[in-house]
């Protein structure tokens, strides 16, 4: 089983490259609820934390980024794609 980690996952279109039946062999990461009392709110993705990864990232295969990491500097981006590096986690960047 394949497990990614799509950020965001609700997006529309990483949610048009699924089947509508549903992948087999692929689990797709749901975006998390950052705020119960709007769940539907924006937010920067938890995953751009290193500390996220401590606790919450276990057995992830790949990282698919749509959008959402505008908000990180370039030493932030840079230890966001070392840490997947680390852990030898490819990293999908579509735009």
């Amino acid at each position: 089983m394949l497990k990614i980690l799509s950020i965001p996952a609700g997006h529309p279109y990483p949610r048009a490259l699924e089947p509508q039946q549903g992948w087999a062999d692929i689990t797709v990461l749901p975006d998390p609820i950052t705020n119960k009392d709007n769940p539907r709110q924006w937010w920067p993705h938890p995953a751009f934390e290193p500390t996220w990864w401590e606790g919450q990232a276990k057995g992830i295969d790949l990282v698919h980024v749509h959008f959402g990491f505008e908000h990180l500097t370039i030493e932030r981006t840079r230890r966001f794609t070392e840490l997947l590096h680390e852990k030898n986690i490819p990293l999908v960047l579509t735009v």
